[in-house]
Order: structure tokens, then sequence, then C-alpha cells
């Protein structure tokens, strides 16, 4: 089933940056978060160009699904069985064909391509930064631009508690796992006017996106996990 306003709070924390925006996007993708605007202009907004697009639109097409069809995007943000009927080689034709970078950019995440990859946002952001070495976005970013789940310690007026563990690049590619330790980030009381202590929360550039069940969040930990784990791997050899 199509869940644009799911789709509208992932697309939204980068926009705040302008890193995935041609013109000033934030206004209409947070009017549609909190329940206010036109289903066909945000449709028409998530399919302009972006990577995010790209990556959903092929999790879409190998099962047949609509592009913002919930479980795609799922699959896409959080990891799930639709995954299953992609494959790594297919994935290297998306990158080289459709992705606009230049072509020292395109030689590098060709080159450094992990094996068994899966078209998921935190593979992406963790390939673009570990292949490129940061010349696209500062390798500190890894843990800011992933999707990352925390558990809410107090909630404020605009801003909630988190407690999650960081993640670091080191060096040659390989990424770290930190203790856990709390942070402030933004949250917008309309999108989610029901937060509160001890709720799990999705959150990247430190700003909340949604609440889950804490089986959800424990699968999220688990498949970045994975991902640490299996780059960490190939950039070992």
């Amino acid at each position: 089933m199509e869940d644009l306003t799911f789709a509208a709070k992932y697309w939204f924390s980068p926009n705040m940056l302008k890193y995935a925006s041609t013109e000033d996007m934030e206004h209409h993708l947070k009017e549609f978060a909190c329940g206010r605007g036109d289903e066909e202009f945000i449709r028409k907004l998530l399919s302009r160009n972006s990577a995010m697009h790209k990556f959903v639109s092929y999790i879409a097409a190998k099962n047949q699904r609509n592009v913002f069809d919930r479980e795609v995007l799922e699959a896409y943000f959080y990891g799930n069985t639709l995954l299953e009927n992609t494959n790594t080689e297919e994935m290297k034709q998306l990158i080289q064909d459709n992705f606009g970078l230049d072509r020292e950019m395109t030689a590098l995440l060709l080159e450094h391509f992990p094996d068994s990859a899966v078209p998921t946002h935190n593979f992406h952001i963790f390939h673009l930064h570990c292949a490129t070495k940061g010349l696209l976005h500062p390798l500190t970013n890894i843990d800011k631009a992933r999707i990352a789940v925390g558990k809410v310690q107090s909630v404020f007026e605009n801003e909630l508690e988190v407690s999650y563990e960081p993640l670091v690049y080191h060096e040659k590619g390989i990424i770290r796992t930190l203790p856990k330790k709390s942070i402030a980030i933004t949250f917008i009381p309309d999108m989610l006017p029901e937060v509160k202590k001890d709720d799990r929360v999705t959150f990247r550039w430190n700003f909340a996106l949604d609440i889950v069940e804490e089986s959800l969040a424990d699968h999220i930990t688990l498949q970045t996990k994975k991902l640490v784990e299996q780059f960490n791997a190939h950039y070992r050899k």
C-alpha cells in the first residue's frame, strides 16, 4: 500500500541541509509529513532525480510494486525480504548508468563494491563514504547520514535526548562502533505528536524521523551491525 507520509518523513531530513534538493523542498515535505498538503504534488516532488528514488525504484521494479509502497520504502530504509530479489551486478549497473557522477567517482564506487551488496540507505551511505574516502562528503558524516535508532531519554519542546551507538570512520575504510552515548536531536511536534520517554525513534542528521516498535529498532540495529562487518571484511582484504 502506498505511504507518501512515510516517504516524506524520510526524504525530509536531508533536504533540511539541501543535500537532496534542486530547490526548496523543505516546506512541502514538512507540511505533508505533518498531515497537510497535496498527494499528487508530493508524489511528483519525491519522484525527482535522487539516489534514494533510484534505489527505491529499483526495489519496486524487482518486486512488481509501486515505488512508494510501504514495504518497498521499508526495504530501502530498514531492510526486509524484498531485497532478496535484487542483486549486486544490477546495483553496479544502476550506479554506472544512472547516478550522474563523474567518471572518477563512478570508477571508485565500482572498484570498491562489496560482495552481497543490498540497495539500502545505509549501504549506500557506507559505500559512498568509504569508497571515495570522503571526496563527496566528509567521512565524519557516516554516522549522521545513516538511518540510526535511539531510545528517548527526555522530551523537550523541539528536542529529544536519545541514547544510541555512534559509528565512526577509523581508517582504510574501517568503521567502528562506539559505546552508547546520549545526544540531543531535533523533532517536529506535529510530525511526532505522541513521542514519549522510552520510545524508540529513527533519526538521521540529528533529526527524528519516526517512532518504531522495539522489534523494528532491534532489526535496524542488527542490519547496521551486519553492514559494518561486511564493509570491514571487504576493506581488510
